[in-house]
Formats: structure tokens, C-alpha cells, sequence
């Protein structure tokens, strides 16, 4: 009887990549203009990024592009926005 021995380090590999761009540019702006020069299409997202810390909410827009063919996911998200501020009553 043959022993199968999984090794979980073989699982270690890491599978993406990720860019950061640093621009004065608002997000809708940007994704268009990565839409012009890429081959990809960024479309905004439903699902924003919704973070909540003690001072309020944040919500972070988007964008997102699915290549099933090449099985490549992208992904351009806000990462600077103003705190909306929890009222108490």
C-alpha cells in the first residue's frame, strides 16, 4: 500500500501581483485612463469597500475587471476618502 505524503509549504506560492500608483487623479479618472492604455476594461464595482472605526464609516469605491479566459482578476480601489462621522443621539 503506497503512503501519500501533502506537504502544505507546496501551497506557499503567491499568486498575484500587486501594484501601487500614486496619483493626484480622482478613481473614475484613473480607471479610464488604465482602460485607454491596458487591455482590460475596469467597470465600477456594487460592492464597496465599507471599513468602520471609531470616528465613523468610510466607504472605498471599486473597480474591478474579470478575465475568465486567462483567469486573471483586477482590481483598482480607492484608498484615501473622508470619515463619515457616526451622530449620536
Amino acid at each position: 500500500m503506497a503512503v501519500l505524503k501533502l506537504h502544505l509549504d507546496e501551497f506557499d506560492e503567491i499568486d498575484y501581483d500587486l501594484i501601487a500608483i500614486h496619483s493626484v487623479l480622482e478613481d473614475y479618472r484613473l480607471a479610464y485612463l488604465i482602460n485607454q492604455k491596458l487591455p482590460i476594461v475596469l467597470s465600477k464595482s456594487k460592492d464597496d469597500i465599507g471599513i468602520t472605526i471609531n470616528e465613523g464609516e468610510a466607504l472605498f469605491i471599486k473597480f474591478i475587471c474579470e478575465d475568465f479566459k486567462n483567469d486573471i482578476h483586477w482590481s483598482l480601489i480607492q484608498n484615501k476618502n473622508e470619515i463619515i462621522i457616526k451622530k449620536e443621539v
